[in-house]
């Protein structure tokens, strides 16, 4: 999801100045959009910006980049490798997250998105702070638009960076870890069988009956006994 940015009257001068002063670009923007999505799994961060700033990015010094949909294919691994040198995101302590995860791809407007992958901070909740360091080697006026959200597009923070304003603090709420689901297992209980104790279970009244019983084999072999000798 892009987030819908509103452009003032004054940037949309700016962009149309732009375009026109780079005619070799066919897309020239002193605005990108740099989302920000706080997930279980870690921050997802996506980075849209013209293709005439994604130009600026990798371009070594001196050289002339002109990305095009044709070429797209040949530059994608250099803007790939760039990713991960875009933002610099800090904790309160001082410590840097690394991106472990980069990619690029040229989307229908013929923009670049920078789709990137951070680590949650060890301890949440807590702030932290983004420095775009692409600015560096934007036009004069670039404006990045900072959109913070959580993991169901709930917006929770928004601002912007400049290049003499290129940091961003902002909170980031605690989270809960993703835990792989747990084998399926049979939750119904095991049949209980009763255990009889003979003598006790059936108290008196099961001793009076194996007597009962005795008696009566006693006197049925007894009456056999009889008819023999009949």
């Amino acid at each position: 999801m892009r987030p819908t940015v509103s452009k003032n009257p004054i940037r949309l001068a700016a962009i149309l100045i732009m375009a026109t002063a780079h005619p070799a670009a066919a897309h020239i923007s002193l605005e990108s959009t740099d989302s920000l999505w706080i997930r279980p799994t870690g921050i997802d961060v996506r980075i849209y910006m013209s293709r005439g700033s994604a130009d600026a990015v990798i371009a070594a010094p001196g050289e002339t980049v002109t990305i095009v949909r044709d070429n797209f294919p040949a530059f994608q691994p250099r803007l790939a490798a760039a990713g991960p040198g875009l933002l610099l995101l800090t904790t309160a302590d001082g410590k840097t997250l690394m991106a472990d995860a980069a990619s690029a791809a040229l989307t229908d407007d013929d923009d670049i998105c920078y789709q990137l992958h951070y680590p949650l901070p060890r301890t949440l909740p807590g702030e932290l702070t983004l420095h775009a360091r692409y600015l560096d080697k934007m036009d004069e006026g670039h404006v990045g638009d900072i959109h913070i959200l959580n993991a169901t597009d709930d917006q929770l923070a928004l601002g912007e960076v400049r290049a003499e304003t290129p940091d961003f603090a902002f909170k980031i709420p605690a989270v809960a870890a993703t835990a792989p689901p747990a084998p399926a297992t049979d939750a119904s209980p095991a049949p209980t069988i009763p255990k009889l104790d003979p003598g006790t279970s059936w108290g008196p009244w099961g001793f009076l009956g194996g007597v009962i019983l005795v008696v009566v084999i006693l006197g049925l072999l007894n009456r056999g006994g009889r008819a023999r000798k009949k």
